[in-house]
């Protein structure tokens, strides 16, 4: 009996769920199954485990019955439903400054005036990830009670004139849509105005945009009519894969220097276009009274889609040719050949089929050929507004592979390389589709303004417009447990007033910040080059092993201790009083499998993985199957490596005494020495860092103050990225004697912490909780804040910044001048310096890096032709350098 056999070897399963049942206890079981006793004797060893349902009966599905749950499609999409609240804010800034002139120009509120319900029912406003059509039905609200001021104004105006629904004098005899009398009536004939005329959304799940539909039916829902047309604007397609009705000419992305390529005339073109334009614009022309009105407009939508199916048909060949499984050098093949198929002098052979995209998953959106009246006869939308999929950079290709991902630095990015989360891309595909002098606003995760992300998304956009209004990071107010923040933007010219958490500015930055007197980002020092790396990302948790696994091996044969190693990770670091590894871990570097899969040359002598079977039979048999299934072809070939083995790590400590470890995401800045003969995982940071008054520099405020202002963060936790923390970290010029002074003051503060951890056995984590508490009065505790004053104020010191700090005194350095104290910051409840003086420090830094990355540049240290060079000429002994460890 399976289960007899795993309560044997669970004694404490077997205790909890052996609990006698009441008759009454029973019955309400025996009804949760439907009243099936053959059911209810199957789930009666396990009854204890069941939960209960919001009426207390117990949850149990039976077999081949509908049962409704939350999926998992949403959330591996990075998608996120949106609570009405943050709805109603978002739409309300984006829109004002579209419906009320005087809000771009900076005017005061009594000054804005209304626009004309004709400007107001002109209006296109997009959601181009619009779910279930949140912001779509907020946006309809909104308009719909400007449009009904609007009417007003008008009445009160011209109190015996009577008045179409466009803000015209209606003329006797004509059939004109009037104002109804009733407000009841008058809200809901705005509201089907604003959803007929305004609204246009896209989901890339089909399910997605029918509901919609029926969100903005419910919201317009009028008595004695059928629901409102909506079939014409709200569609199903990925929004960031697409062409234009140009690129399709030109049978190419890239259509500068290109000739028109494609075999239909440019004027047949044109013809087909204008044509299913004027079908369009005709949709929106009458509203809904009947069902003759709507079957007479779904009838004007299939005579504008059949115009432009073709077009269509090809478009989706050009796109496919970007995104086929094929190398780079054969594109161009492949896309000349599809440029024959488009043409119709040939066809798709099946093995091009198999290399092909499934445009069924994929479902490209070509913007101009959906929306041509939005973007042929106008120039875009007039706002965008929406809750674009979050998704981290490291997970795209995983997701949605390789070629998905290229395409999106390629042709969304402008070839910005980096990590960048999903929404990245669509703030800078958002900001094609919008005309000028027009505005969007939108959620995005937190790190929107951090890092890569940042580099590729806000960096991008602000140099065609501004920030206007921002929410830095705000907790998620749905049940997934994520930092999100909220940006307004406007495509050209802003004139009006910036507002940073609600809070009047001068300005916003890419960062989300105010501007200070240094204005632009950090720039990559090459002097901080190859120093700072992320740890070894193992992907397979078959490598890790608990230290009596690893002795038992090294017991069983000796040799086996040259790919077992002490393993460190972010956790260890965090919550361990001695930091010391938890875990061991196998590592085959970069060796071939064997002799008979050797296939390059390499030192003789050198071992193959096979000459370690007992490790290599525990990796194969936990890793190799799950490895296989990965989408990068690397990690699947190679199986039996790490998905990033970092050579560059281990090269650049090999020498090393000690290295200086800081976890890759935590609440609290702690660098922490460590011996290099170990592997450190990708939750950490390794700096080839050996002595202590480095370290002064790194572990105080100072630099504490720029990681956080320039790198990356996890939900509410700040991430220590090397290219954002460290390279562009400008250290201070030291002659000896500071450099001594700085020596002792690291060397003390580290000693003392490591005892206070010793004594009380508490982690990092928990000692600095400790530390930044101010009810805790601990004498040991106290003494680290002093030596943490003296640290930070020497390193001021060090840079010069005696206006900052205190003159020394013979009780060594005052603690006035950076104002060290519990401050509340971003973080929450900090002993750190003051706000005033943490964004003096952190301008003054800036302004620090400009200068060594200018001076640099004068020495041609950032000369791309002679990095290359020495890149290769480094390159050269790859295979020593790979062994050597």
């Amino acid at each position: 009996n399976p289960i007899d056999g795993y309560m044997g070897k669970m004694p404490i399963l077997r205790e909890t769920i052996a609990t006698n049942l009441t008759p009454y206890e029973e019955n309400r079981y025996l009804l949760g199954c439907g009243n099936d006793r053959v059911l209810w004797n199957r789930v009666k060893p396990f009854y204890k485990l069941i939960r209960k349902d919001t009426y207390g009966y117990p949850l149990i599905i039976p077999g081949g019955s509908v049962y409704v749950t939350t999926g998992t499609a949403r959330r591996e999409s990075g998608t996120h439903y949106t609570p009405k609240h943050l709805t109603e804010e978002i739409v309300k800034y984006t829109l004002e400054p579209l419906v009320y002139e005087g809000v771009s120009e900076g005017k005061p509120v009594a000054e804005w005036r209304l626009k004309s319900a004709q400007e107001l029912l002109s209006l296109k406003i997009c959601d181009p990830t619009m779910g279930s059509g949140a912001f779509l039905v907020q946006v309809c609200r909104y308009l719909a009670s400007r449009l009904l001021e609007a009417w007003g104004s008008l009445e009160e105006l011209h109190p015996k004139k009577v008045f179409t629904v466009f803000g015209n004098v209606s003329k006797p005899g004509l059939e004109e849509p009037l104002l109804p009398d009733s407000p009841e009536e008058r809200l809901i004939f705005a509201q089907r105005l604003i959803a007929e005329r305004c609204l246009y959304g896209v989901d890339k799940n089909p399910l997605a945009v029918e509901m919609a539909k029926l969100s903005l039916w419910l919201e317009t829902l009028q008595k004695d009519r059928p629901f409102t047309f909506l079939d014409h604007a709200l569609r199903s397609g990925d929004s960031l894969v697409g062409v234009s009705v140009q690129q399709l000419k030109y049978w190419s992305l890239d259509i500068s220097g290109q000739s028109y390529q494609l075999g239909i005339g440019a004027d047949e073109v044109q013809l087909l276009l204008k044509e299913a334009i004027a079908k369009r614009l005709e949709i929106e022309q009458f509203s809904v009274i009947s069902p003759k009105d709507q079957e007479h407009k779904k009838n004007l939508l299939f005579e504008a889609d059949s115009r432009l199916k073709d077009l269509k048909d090809r478009a989706n060949l050009l796109v496919s040719s970007y995104l086929a499984n094929v190398k780079k050098s054969e594109q161009e093949d492949l896309r000349v050949y599809l440029l024959m198929v488009a043409n119709g002098k040939a066809d798709i052979t099946d093995y091009q089929r198999r290399d092909l995209p499934d445009l069924d998953q994929l479902r490209p959106f070509h913007w101009e050929l959906e929306f041509p009246e939005v973007f042929l006869q106008g120039t875009g939308f007039d706002a965008i507004t929406g809750n674009p999929p979050f998704q981290g950079g490291q997970k795209i290709t995983g997701t949605l592979g390789t070629a998905y991902r290229d395409y999106l630095v390629e042709w969304i990015a402008n070839k910005v390389k980096g990590s960048a989360d999903l929404c990245a891309y669509f703030f800078l595909r958002i900001f094609d589709l919008l005309k000028q002098n027009t505005t969007c606003g939108l959620v995005a995760t937190n790190t929107i303004s951090q890092g890569d992300t940042r580099e590729v998304g806000l960096d991008q956009t602000v140099k065609q417009g501004a920030i206007y209004r921002a929410v830095p990071s705000r907790p998620w107010s749905g049940t997934a447990a994520l930092e999100v923040a909220y940006v307004w933007l406007r495509k050209g010219h802003w004139e009006g007033k910036y507002y940073l958490e609600n809070q009047a500015v001068n300005g916003i930055t890419p960062y989300l910040t105010v501007p200070g007197s240094s204005i632009g980002n950090p720039c990559r020092l090459e002097a901080n080059t190859g120093k700072s790396f992320i740890g070894s990302y193992v992907l397979g948790m078959g490598f890790v092993l608990e230290p009596e696994e690893a002795q038992a091996l090294i017991a069983k044969n000796p040799k086996n201790k040259d790919v077992l190693f002490p393993y460190l990770n972010g956790q260890d670091l965090n919550s361990n009083p001695d930091q010391a590894p938890s875990r061991w871990v196998i590592n085959f570097f970069d060796w071939p499998l064997s002799a008979e899969t050797d296939d390059r040359k390499k030192p003789k002598g050198a071992p193959y993985t096979s000459d370690y079977p007992d490790c290599l039979e525990i990796v194969e048999r936990l890793v190799k199957e799950e490895r296989l299934k990965n989408n990068r072809k690397v990690y699947r070939d190679y199986w039996w490596h790490y998905a990033e083995k970092r050579p560059a790590l281990y090269e650049a400590i090999t020498e090393s005494d000690q290295v200086l470890i800081h976890p890759l995401t935590s609440k609290h800045h702690s660098l922490v020495f460590y011996k290099p003969h170990t592997i450190f995982s990708h939750m950490t940071v390794v700096l080839a860092i050996n002595n202590y008054f480095k370290y002064c520099i790194l572990q105080s405020e100072i630099h504490w103050i720029w990681a956080l202002a320039y790198g990356n963060k996890l939900e509410t936790r700040p991430q220590y990225t090397p290219t954002d923390c460290f390279e562009t970290f400008p250290f201070p010029d030291l002659n000896p004697t500071t450099q001594q002074q700085l020596e002792a003051i690291g060397e003390n503060y580290y000693n003392h912490r490591q005892k206070i951890m010793t004594e009380t056995q508490l982690g990092l984590t928990k000692t600095y909780n400790r530390f930044h508490d101010p009810n805790e009065t601990d004498p040991e505790i106290e003494k680290l804040r002093q030596l943490h004053i003296e640290m930070d104020n020497a390193v001021a010191a060090a840079y010069g910044w005696e206006d900052l700090i205190a003159p020394l005194s013979k009780g060594g350095w005052g603690d006035k001048g950076l104002n060290h104290d519990f401050h509340q910051t971003k973080q929450g409840l900090r002993f750190t310096i003051s706000e005033e003086n943490r964004r003096e420090i952190l301008d003054r830094l800036l302004q620090l890096n400009h200068q060594r990355y200018a001076e640099e540049v004068k020495q041609g240290l950032h000369d791309k032709t002679k990095k290359k060079a020495s890149k290769a000429k480094k390159s050269t002994s790859k295979d020593q350098l790979d062994l050597k460890f």
